[in-house]
């Protein structure tokens, strides 16, 4: 028997609506464990309830995801297990046709056989049949992953940086200045002692 999970076991058990493969009159857990493709161990939908190793216990219907038992406790000794299918929907034998299978509301089961909903299980007869679907996850930052000393040689280097651009730019407005004072001094030249003076102490004083 090959080993079933998620779509590809409610592929299974939707196959069954049109092209049974047998009567499933009473036989809820094989029907179950048929979708999945596990082995039989336990007598009844009760037993594999309260063996299951991970079960999940809930009230909601809609919180149950496709692809895994659900579980009724129901009047009758035996109890109900049915396959969801997601969206508080499942496929269930006996509900609506005596011994065939029909996908229906997970509540409908509830309210028609006078059940109590237990929740549902990630695993069944001992073996896992519950795949979750993971979120990819989003590469931390650099600045999520980096220490303090991390953080320090990044401020620090572009601090230097900064600083270097400023001391480049001073330079640059100096040897302008300069050039600027050349200029004006040496067209000065030839002119009256007192004129010479004048200009070149305004031009300090820009300085």
């Amino acid at each position: 028997m090959t080993a079933r999970t998620g779509t590809d076991a409610i592929a299974w058990g939707r196959a069954q609506i049109r092209h049974p493969t047998r009567g499933w009159y009473r036989w809820c857990l094989v029907y179950v464990r048929s979708a999945f493709g596990v082995p039989a161990r336990w007598p009844d939908a009760g037993k594999a309830w309260d063996n299951a190793q991970r079960r999940h216990k809930t009230a909601n219907a809609a919180s149950i995801p496709a692809g895994v038992p659900v579980f009724w406790e129901l009047p009758s000794v035996a109890d109900h297990v049915a396959l969801s299918t997601g969206g508080g929907m499942c496929l269930s034998n006996d509900i609506r046709r005596k011994g065939l299978i029909d996908e229906v509301p997970i509540d409908e089961i509830t309210r028609r056989w006078g059940g109590q909903l237990l929740g549902w299980t990630e695993d069944l007869n001992g073996h896992t049949v519950y795949q979750p679907t993971t979120t990819p996850t989003t590469p931390k930052d650099w600045f999520d992953m980096a220490t303090k000393e991390d953080l320090r040689d990044v401020i620090g280097t572009e601090l230097d940086k900064r600083f270097e651009k400023e001391k480049a730019r001073d330079a640059r407005e100096k040897a302008r200045d300069k050039k600027r004072h050349q200029k004006v001094m040496a067209a000065l030249k030839g002119a009256p002692a007192a004129t010479a003076a004048a200009v070149e102490a305004a031009l300090a004083d820009e300085a």
